[in-house]
């Protein structure tokens, strides 16, 4: 028995999914849920789904509805907002060659403000300084939220080399 293509019965939708200056547009099935239009723009654009927040035209999308329950149609215009979780300090720990250090920190501390407390606490130059949190560079203008640092997390901490002139 020949296998059939059902994927072009799928009524799909175009979503153009905006949050200050950055915009990413895709396909998704017009069924699928809110939760995995978060999860696709997690993909794209590197906000992790728990720290996301849909509208469109001002009303808020719940998680567990899907696309369709709304009443959307063939083009779709999504509004992403940032949640910022509890502003409760928290520790991380801060691994650079042989040490590690903990450090007090906020969910929206900026990277930047991180790097500024590292060279205050080991007098390392701010502009040598690259954090990665698994795997990824961390860049200024993101807080550590963005990149799911919670109680406990590790920073690499890696130090450019500087040739003399």
């Amino acid at each position: 028995m020949e296998e059939q293509d059902y994927s072009a019965l799928v009524e799909m939708v175009s979503v153009r999914v905006t949050i200050d200056q950055l915009s990413t547009d895709f396909h998704i099935a017009l069924n699928a849920t809110i939760l995995q239009v978060k999860q696709k723009i997690e993909k794209s654009l590197t906000y992790k789904v728990e720290m996301q927040s849909l509208s469109c035209s001002g009303q808020k999308l719940e998680d567990d509805r899907s696309l369709e329950s709304y009443g959307f149609k063939q083009f779709l215009k999504l509004d992403l907002e940032f949640v910022r979780p509890n502003s409760a300090k928290f520790n991380i720990v801060l691994k650079f060659s042989d040490k590690e250090s903990v450090l007090q920190v906020r969910a929206t501390t900026a990277v930047a403000s991180l790097r500024g407390k590292i060279e205050r606490k080991w007098g390392i130059v701010y502009s040598y300084l690259i954090l990665t949190h698994k795997n990824e560079a961390m860049s200024d203008k993101f807080s550590l939220a963005h990149y799911g640092v919670v109680e406990n997390s590790e920073i690499e901490v890696v130090v450019m080399q500087v040739e003399a002139r």
